[in-house]
Order: structure tokens, then C-alpha cells, then sequence
């Protein structure tokens, strides 16, 4: 399939929100290593977090790089609220809520995600870009669930649980909205095949993605560490 496939409106508008998307991901990575670096973790977690910022670095160019192929014009928009991350002013609760929500549970379910994007893609653009981020997403899941794991196994262990256990409702239910919620983004309301093409999902094909992580990942994973999924 060549890469003169037309893309609509929704895939111009699609790939241009996912570059600022990256970015505050790229930013997120970065406050999450200051917060490990200023409460003395592991140097190897530390790297991990930088390295994963520059990751969302690279896949917010291959955003550009679709968005462009695509015909999509303008300047992306980058909503200053989107950089504003929770925050807590015990040190290792302020790690938590960066870690668990974001990295644990969000970056498990975005994997899903690009992996099924990625089946049905077909413009090379948008393969190149899908391909990264399948590439660096596990290490990226798979960073939250070692910085999680290092705090369960410190002092501190009794306090993570219960503010974990406390929060994880609240994280949960704020993923189900962003991802299965009844109301889509109205460029994503009423895709096409040849969307899809583009990396493009369809909003319900997403809420079954997210139904399945909660079960598959999500309650597997937590539940051996002590915790229980509110999804």
C-alpha cells in the first residue's frame, strides 16, 4: 500500500494533538527524574526516567513527521495544563502519584493501544512512527512497575500500600474516562477504514482495549503486589 492514501481531517488533526501530547510526556519523564534524583533513588532509575524522556522526544518528531505526510498544516497546540502533573508534598507519595498512574497503568495500556494501531497501519509514516513506540512503550510500563517494586521494598512499604490502595480508584477511573469513556473526541467520533490506515482506532475498538488491560494486565500485576484494580 503506497503512502498516497488521502488522510481526512481526522487524521490531520489526530497526529498534529499527539506531538504536544509527547512533549508533556517527554516533560513528565523528565519532573519524574527529578523527583527520584532529589529523593536519592537508584541512579539506574534515574537514567531510565531520562532516557524515556527522550524517547517521547523522538516520537513527537515521528508525530510531526505523520502529521505532515498527512497534509495537516499549522502549528501544534500546547495546552500549558497539560505540563501541570500532581504533585504531593511527601516525597515519596509525589513519586507515586508521577509513577503508578502514568507509567504503571497508563503506559501498559497505551502498549496495547499502538499495538493495534499498528496491526491495521499501512502508510509508511505512520508505521515508522507506531514501530518506535512499540519499541521504547515496555521499557517505558516496565520502568513504573521497578520504581513501584524499589519503594515496595524499602521502609516505606506499609505507606505505599495504603496510599496506592487509597488512590487507585481515583487513577483508574480517570484512565476509563480519558480512554472508554461515553464520549469521544470529535475528530474520533466517526473514523474510517482508511483512517485506520493511518494509525487511527476506532473509539470502541479502544474501550475493549481498555477492558481488556484492566483484566489481562492491570489486576494481574497490581494484585501481586498487594493492590486491587478499580476499573
Amino acid at each position: 500500500m503506497s503512502a498516497t492514501i488521502v488522510a481526512s481531517d481526522a487524521v490531520q488533526i489526530e497526529w498534529q494533538r499527539r506531538v504536544p501530547a509527547e512533549y508533556a510526556v517527554s516533560a513528565l519523564a523528565q519532573d519524574l527524574a527529578l523527583r527520584l534524583t532529589m529523593f536519592g533513588a537508584p541512579s539506574t532509575l534515574i537514567e531510565q526516567a531520562l532516557t524515556m524522556a527522550l524517547d517521547e522526544l523522538a516520537h513527537a518528531a515521528d508525530a510531526a513527521s505523520v502529521a505532515a505526510a498527512a497534509g495537516a498544516t499549522g502549528t501544534p497546540v500546547f495546552d500549558p495544563a497539560a505540563f501541570a502533573f500532581e504533585s504531593d508534598d511527601d516525597p515519596v507519595f509525589n513519586i507515586l502519584v508521577a509513577v503508578v498512574p502514568s507509567l504503571c497503568l497508563g503506559e501498559t495500556l497505551a502498549l496495547r493501544i499502538v499495538h493495534h494501531m499498528r496491526d491495521v497501519a499501512r502508510v509508511p509514516a505512520a508505521r515508522v512512527a507506531l514501530d518506535r513506540i512499540v519499541r521504547d512503550e515496555p521499557r517505558h510500563a516496565a520502568l513504573g512497575w521497578q520504581i513501584l517494586d524499589w519503594l515496595l521494598d524499602t521502609e516505606y512499604e506499609e505507606r505505599v500500600h495504603l496510599f496506592v490502595g487509597r488512590e487507585l480508584p481515583r487513577w483508574t477511573e480517570s484512565l476509563r474516562r480519558s480512554f472508554a469513556g461515553e464520549h469521544a473526541a470529535p475528530h474520533l467520533a466517526g473514523i474510517t477504514e482508511a483512517d485506520r490506515e493511518w494509525g487511527l482506532a476506532y473509539v470502541d475498538d479502544v474501550r475493549e482495549i481498555f477492558a481488556v488491560t484492566v483484566v489481562r494486565d492491570w489486576e494481574p500485576r497490581l494484585g501481586r503486589r498487594g493492590f486491587t484494580a478499580a476499573a
